[in-house]
């Protein structure tokens, strides 16, 4: 393709693009102009930043926890920067830094699923995950043994009432979809005309995947169990 093909193409993907300005502006940020040929280049402008912002992160994480870091597999490096950089809510980039930042820790291995478990989590569901996990590790203090950690009902009421926005239950049904929890059917409350009633229990998996998602450790208390966070 010549130049002169370019110029047209783009002279008709401006022309067609014309009628959406309004929208345009107010969806993405930026002008017609923008679309039709620097709009590009601004998206990758604040991807740019974002990722700054992420390194920025992993280095205070990295100097906190006091290691030196390894190089990280491009299975995990690539897609976790890719999807990093298109998140702009802070809480989110606070579990992506953590993420990075545990993956370049010699002392922990991580699975590269983790990255896209993240990426399909929204940031109530970071916030019902993290409600989950307290309450979970609270009771896990006290019974010390996490085969017989059950959320009952009233406790998950909490979790919905502690994250105080709507769109919880889709929240929790989605941290549920990807295997985080486990949501089991109370056997003792069942009847035929009555709803089931769900007891949940974190998986290996949850548990595995949100202390990744926190400011790195050693190995030895990462795979301890909840009260190597403390």
């Amino acid at each position: 393709m010549d130049e002169e093909q370019k110029e047209l193409i783009k002279a008709g993907a401006d022309a067609a693009m014309k009628p959406f300005a309004n929208l345009i502006e107010k969806l993405f940020g930026g002008s017609v102009e923008e679309i039709g040929g620097m709009w590009q280049d601004s998206l990758k402008v604040r991807r740019f930043q974002r990722q700054l912002k992420l390194f920025a992160k992993v280095q205070t994480l990295i100097a906190d926890a006091g290691f030196e870091p390894c190089h990280v597999p491009d299975t995990i490096s690539i897609p976790l920067l890719l999807a990093a950089s298109l998140e702009d809510d802070e809480r989110l980039q606070e579990k992506w830094g953590a993420l990075l930042a545990n993956a370049a820790n010699p002392n922990v291995g991580l699975h590269p699923g983790f990255v896209q478990i993240l990426e399909n989590l929204a940031p109530l569901d970071v916030g019902v995950l993290d409600e989950v996990y307290r309450r979970f590790d609270t009771q896990y203090r006290v019974k010390g043994n996490v085969q017989i950690v059950l959320l009952e009902h009233q406790d998950i009421n909490e979790v919905m009432r502690a994250v105080k926005e709507r769109g919880g239950q889709a929240s929790l049904e989605n941290v549920t979809r990807l295997g985080l929890i486990l949501a089991v059917i109370d056997e003792t409350t069942t009847h035929p005309k009555m709803k089931p009633v769900y007891r949940y229990h974190m998986t290996e998996l949850g548990r595995e995947f949100y202390l990744a998602c926190q400011p790195p450790v050693s190995r030895q208390s990462f795979f301890r169990g909840p009260e190597a966070r403390s």
